[in-house]
């Protein structure tokens, strides 16, 4: 893959394979990915692969124990590693070659290289398979592990039980921070990064292309801070993207107002249910099937692109509407226009755009509304926030409930009334 297409992705779900084969979305995966220089690595607020991890380790699967931690290294001994070799080897991964999954660890984020290859040998059943992670304070640096751990985990398919180089690079980007516990808590809530999605270049683009219109449904289920659930199969890192976009898009100019970062868990597993139960606000993805019968876990869910509401409830008060299909349109032209004019990576700039878009609306919508404090807002005020005022009112009284702003809302009663001011 040439370096300017570097982990470009296809959204197109790939159908559970039978057997052990590989889906068509391989040749976007670890053996075949270039990854070319951030062009973001100088923006302020960044974090850099600089002294941010915590922990690294080696997973492999064991034909008679399953997945097991085969190594590990930390200087945090509070650090829990159970359940960890079932996040960083995701469920179905015996069918693809390779992968990369991003995950939760406790309080810690991991990324995690899988993958395997042939060998002759009848205890290994003609096959090996292993992934090797790390553990960081962030999610926002993670990216920048990814070409050792690519390289790491080829080392260990091939020369396995030699940790030297791993324990080495642990020493080298460890965190020197004392108190891990108090950087988790300010990390917990704090804005979203800008960097992984620009990295990732086209994994929005393509998340706009797989939903077309709905993806304002998803974007006014992100912005209320919905439990958002992405099920498919692996690759995860195809999926993973997908968690990272629908936490983007609810994003905003102001972070003093954005109410945290939407909660990205990233992959999930059945594990992680007495997890996932107590949480109010989450995005995540998983593999396994068994989640499309727990609707009490999510409020949407994502399933093969197709987005699925938990309860009647919450499907009366989102849905797309005409301002959406109108909206979808203009930025689609807008698109066009940009691939048609664009010089260099077209799937960055297109990311860019989309972003830029999203943030816009979020401040336009919600900056008018605060400006309204203490007054009322009618079905026509929100037309004039380029939204639809018969079925967008319930979507508004929640967005108001949500973000505590001061406002009345009132319904005039309108009929099927036109926006007036699409962004």
């Amino acid at each position: 893959m040439a370096a300017d297409k570097a982990l470009l992705v296809d959204f197109d779900e790939a159908t559970e394979p039978d057997e052990a084969t590989e889906p068509d979305e391989a040749a976007a995966l670890p053996s075949d990915v270039a990854h070319k220089e951030d062009p973001f690595e100088n923006v302020p607020g960044t974090l850099q692969a600089k002294e941010d991890i915590v922990a690294v380790f080696v997973v492999a699967f064991d034909t008679k124990s399953g997945n097991v931690v085969e190594w590990k290294k930390t200087d945090h001994p509070s650090i829990d590693f159970d359940g960890i070799e079932f996040k960083a080897m995701a469920s179905g991964a015996h069918n693809i070659k390779s992968d990369y999954v991003f995950f939760k660890q406790g309080r810690w984020y991991g990324l995690s290289c899988y993958s395997k290859i042939a060998i002759a040998s009848e205890e290994e059943r003609g096959a090996r398979m292993k992934s090797v992670g790390v553990l960081s304070l962030t999610y926002a640096s993670l990216h920048n592990h990814m070409e050792f751990l690519h390289e790491a985990v080829d080392h260990e398919l091939h020369s396995p039980g030699v940790y030297t180089e791993l324990d080495a690079y642990f020493e080298k980007h460890k965190s020197t921070d004392l108190d891990l516990q108090e950087e988790r808590k300010s990390l917990k809530h704090s804005p979203l990064p800008d960097l992984p999605i620009t990295h990732h270049a086209g994994s929005l683009s393509q998340l706009w292309h797989a939903l077309k219109s709905d993806i304002f449904v998803l974007w006014k289920c992100a912005l209320l801070k919905k439990r958002i659930l992405f099920i498919a199969p692996p690759p995860m890192e195809i999926t993973c993207y997908k968690v990272y976009s629908a936490c983007a898009i609810a994003t905003q100019t102001d972070s003093s107002h954005s109410r945290g970062n939407g909660n990205p868990l990233f992959y999930i597993n059945v594990a992680d249910i007495p997890v996932i139960e107590n949480e109010d606000i989450y995005v995540a993805c998983t593999t396994e099937r068994i989640f499309a019968t727990k609707t009490g876990l999510y409020d949407i869910c994502i399933d093969n692109n197709e987005i699925r509401f938990c309860g009647t409830g919450l499907q009366k008060q989102i849905r797309c509407t005409s301002a959406d299909c109108i909206r979808y349109k203009s930025w689609e032209n807008e698109r066009h226009n940009l691939a048609v004019a664009s010089v260099g990576d077209m799937n960055l700039s297109q990311d860019r755009l989309l972003i830029q878009h999203f943030r816009q609306m979020n401040d336009s919508i919600l900056g008018k509304l605060r400006q309204s404090e203490g007054s009322g807002v009618t079905s026509r005020d929100i037309q004039g926030l380029g939204l639809d005022g018969k079925s967008d009112f319930m979507f508004v009284k929640e967005l108001i409930d949500t973000y505590d702003i001061d406002v009345e809302l009132i319904d005039e009663g309108l009929g099927g009334c036109c926006p007036t001011n699409i962004q």
